[in-house]
């Protein structure tokens, strides 16, 4: 392995490129109300259109020991510095509707700080490939400034059109959950996000 490679992403940084758009204070489903989605388990490589992501480590996505709820992402790579780096996430998938979503906390938040969730959707177009979808930042904080959602938000019109920015949810799961069953996929950006591949076994 050459050396410009060995910084690649975990898990945490892979997917806060994608999922960092709207954080939410609490998951949309946890430990005791999740259910697990059988189908996300295995080995998955991060792809950038039809290629294999050189930047990002594999990821191993399984149960928690101990619990029925619960998926865990897992990555393993070696720093500049030659150290093993291995990271393990929690993983909280559930449904609304026909939509597929998982919540993720942001490991990055100190520990003195409140801990912050991601949520997306994913498609499985087939059993091998998952797309992912992120939140639309600009519709959840029309609703939130509109208070059909808890959240703070700025807002500011910009040629006579209002733009949000620095959107959170506050929203307990129980009213983002009410949330999207209202508008379904209209919360989530209809641009791919990212894609991620199954990587057959050896």
């Amino acid at each position: 392995m050459r050396t410009e490679q060995l910084n690649r992403g975990l898990v945490v940084s892979t997917l806060l490129l994608f999922m960092g758009c709207v954080p939410c204070k609490h998951p949309l489903s946890d430990e005791k109300s999740s259910k697990v989605d059988e189908r996300l388990i295995g080995e998955w490589q991060f792809y950038r259109g039809d290629k294999p992501d050189a930047d990002s480590a594999p990821v191993f996505v399984g149960k928690v020991k101990g619990s029925e709820a619960t998926l865990e992402a897992v990555q393993c790579d070696v720093d500049k510095e030659g150290h093993v780096v291995v990271e393990r996430v929690p993983l909280y998938t559930t449904k609304v509707g026909s939509l597929f979503l998982i919540s993720m906390a942001r490991q990055e938040v100190k520990k003195d700080r409140e801990t912050a969730y991601d949520v997306a959707m994913y498609e499985m177009p087939e059993k091998d490939t998952v797309n992912w979808y992120v939140m639309d930042d600009q519709v959840v904080g029309a609703a939130i400034e509109k208070k059909s959602l808890p959240g703070t938000v700025n807002a500011q019109t910009i040629f006579g059109k209002r733009h949000y920015a620095d959107v959170k949810i506050t929203a307990s799961p129980e009213e983002l959950r009410k949330f999207i069953e209202k508008i379904g996929k209209k919360c989530f950006l209809s641009e791919l996000a990212t894609t991620m591949k199954r990587v057959p076994a050896k």
